[in-house]
């Protein structure tokens, strides 16, 4: 394995494109970080490039929002950030009060979604993360997840 983190060598996952990406993760994973959060936004900065998906991420301590209930400050934050819409996944119909939000909501359909050959162990596994995928099928990712 790799020393200090416990994942697998590229050789014990013979998985394609780790060597492409793994040694940006392990510097990240490895660079001091003072809270969970931290370590999230950096990950997340990171697939937002290697994607190239055309976002920012906006931190909500930033946006100085005064809700606390859930719904009305999701309001808030798309109003503050002049939202279109707001995407989200199926489970949220069941929480979410779409009448107090500005912008419409879309909701993810996952059903149907294209599915790669390239993991190392068959059959497909679905609930994978995305790094995993991104080892598995590197570039070809976005085509797979976006369309």
């Amino acid at each position: 394995g790799v020393p200090g983190i416990g994942v697998k060598t590229a050789a014990e996952l013979i998985n394609k494109y780790f060597d492409d990406y793994f040694p940006r993760l392990r510097q990240i994973l490895t660079e001091p970080c003072d809270h969970l959060s931290t370590l999230n936004l950096k990950l997340l900065n990171q697939l937002i490039q290697w994607f190239k998906l055309p976002t920012q991420v906006l931190l909500s301590r930033d946006l100085h929002l005064s809700e606390t209930d859930p719904s009305k400050r999701l309001a808030e934050v798309l109003k503050k950030t002049s939202a279109e819409r707001y995407i989200s996944g199926p489970a949220a119909k069941a929480y979410l009060l779409e009448d107090l939000l500005p912008a419409p909501v879309q909701y993810m359909d996952y059903s149907g979604y294209t599915t790669y050959n390239n993991q190392p162990h068959p059959p497909f596994t679905h609930n994978v993360s995305v790094i995993d995928s991104l080892f598995c099928v590197g570039p070809d990712l976005e085509k797979i997840l976006f369309g």
